[in-house]
């Protein structure tokens, strides 16, 4: 029996994620969330995971990982213009970036909350995960290789990221039409 084939990633178009990004009244830490995960295609649970000292601002990296093997994600300046008043609030190098209330760490279930109301606030269908699926699309869409893609991503086998490819198709289609002869 052959597997059963993949189905192509759910993601936010470009304008989609601007719409998203440019709700009124998000707070700093709402703001930073949906910035950081779009800008990095963050697992929910590494977002959750971040703590100051996994920033290093001198070169705009984010450290993450999932199962002890950590990788550093570019962050964009936009996302950490928006992020650094959270490190700022920082006491100590491992104080949690993403926090509650109450001032524990960010639940999963919390962060779910937020980004499902911000989507309905923006009038889209989606989840948390969707903006992992944007980054990666948006990263090969600009022309990011697919071995970076998959670096950044965190994923131990290309076939996983290969995936994307499929999303990213449109684009190549258009751009081998406008190169073959009429």
């Amino acid at each position: 029996m052959s597997p059963r084939p993949r189905s192509l990633p759910r993601f936010f178009t470009d304008e989609q994620l601007d719409r998203l990004l440019s709700l009124p009244g998000l707070t700093p830490r709402d703001r930073a969330i949906l910035e950081v995960l779009a800008a990095t295609g963050l697992r929910a649970s590494e977002l959750l995971a971040l703590d100051r000292d996994d920033i290093t601002p001198d070169y705009l990296l984010v450290r993450c990982g999932k199962g002890g093997k950590a990788r550093f994600v570019p962050l964009t300046h936009r996302a950490y213009g928006v992020l650094e008043p959270l490190l700022l609030r920082c006491k100590a190098s491992t104080d949690p970036v993403f926090v509650n209330a109450w001032g524990d760490r960010l639940s999963r279930r919390g962060l779910h909350h937020i980004v499902q109301g911000h989507l309905r606030a923006a009038g889209l269908p989606g989840s948390t995960h969707w903006l992992r699926h944007s980054a990666g699309t948006r990263w090969l869409n600009h022309g990011v290789g697919l071995r970076s893609v998959q670096v950044m991503l965190g994923h131990a086998d290309i076939s996983t990221t290969a995936i994307y490819l499929g999303t990213a198709m449109k684009p190549l289609v258009n751009e081998l039409r406008r190169c073959l002869p009429e």
